[in-house]
Parts: C-alpha cells; sequence; structure tokens
C-alpha cells in the first residue's frame, strides 16, 4: 500500500472532455476549484492562458491552435496537474 498523494486524487478527478477534441475542451473537477488553465505545445511553450474564478467546470477553445499534442496544466485549490490533449 502506497500513501495516496495530491497528485494522485487530483488525476483521478480532473476531466477533460472531449479528447482527442477538434475546438472546445470543457475541464470538469468536481472535488477541487480551478484557478487558472495554461495550455503548452510539445516544444513547452504556453500558448494559451485563461484565469478561473473558483469554477468546478471551464471550457475553454482550442479551435485556433493547429492540430497537435498540447499539454493543458490546471491549477486548482489542491494544486496543480498537466494532462495531454489531442487537437485534430
Amino acid at each position: 500500500n502506497g500513501v495516496l498523494s495530491v497528485e494522485d486524487t487530483l488525476s483521478k478527478s480532473v476531466a477533460m472532455l472531449p479528447n482527442p477534441t477538434t475546438g472546445a475542451l470543457t475541464i470538469v473537477s468536481p472535488q477541487a476549484a480551478i484557478q487558472q488553465i495554461e495550455v503548452y505545445d510539445i516544444m513547452g511553450r504556453k500558448v494559451s492562458s485563461l484565469a478561473v474564478d473558483n469554477a468546478t467546470s471551464q471550457q475553454i477553445d482550442l479551435s485556433s491552435l493547429k492540430t497537435s499534442v498540447y499539454f493543458v496544466a490546471v491549477k486548482t485549490d489542491q494544486g496543480t496537474l498537466t494532462k495531454k490533449v489531442i487537437k485534430k
């Protein structure tokens, strides 16, 4: 048995739908309030940033981005989680 960390709890409670996406990406975090969302390209460059006012659900528009793999960092009141998202 291991110790359950904040990252483990966040990774299971934060959902990004749909993935892969063609435009809008919905981020749902019912257990932690979202404070900020940042999108990074495969080279690690920040391509988008959105300040959120402690919401449990937020939509971000990725339609202007090229087809590629992106990393979405979600900062919540319980920590920061980064997940991979595919943009078609």
